[in-house]
């Protein structure tokens, strides 16, 4: 959340400036920021070994990567899940 909400208010900031070249270094400077949240995604998949949270119709489900299971009980989008105690 931390990262994003970083994002966002740097996004809105560099929107502000009002010349072309402004607005130039502007642009300039979100593409890094874009960069960056790639490089911070790419991080937390390594550390996270492809698993997802999802939640659909209030039900909530650990996704794996797609070679995990061969039988899986349940699928998210093609790929194995866990579904999660409600209680």
């Amino acid at each position: 959340d931390r990262v994003h909400t970083r994002s966002v208010v740097s996004i809105s900031a560099h929107f502000a400036p009002r010349t072309s070249e402004q607005q130039i270094e502007a642009l300039a400077a979100v593409r890094v920021d874009i960069e960056e949240a790639r490089a911070t995604l790419a991080r937390i998949e390594e550390t996270t070994w492809g698993l997802e949270l999802t939640e659909i119709n209030g039900e909530r489900f650990v996704v794996l990567p797609a070679s995990a299971l061969s039988n899986p009980p349940w699928t998210v989008g093609g790929r194995p899940a866990l579904k999660l105690s409600s209680e």
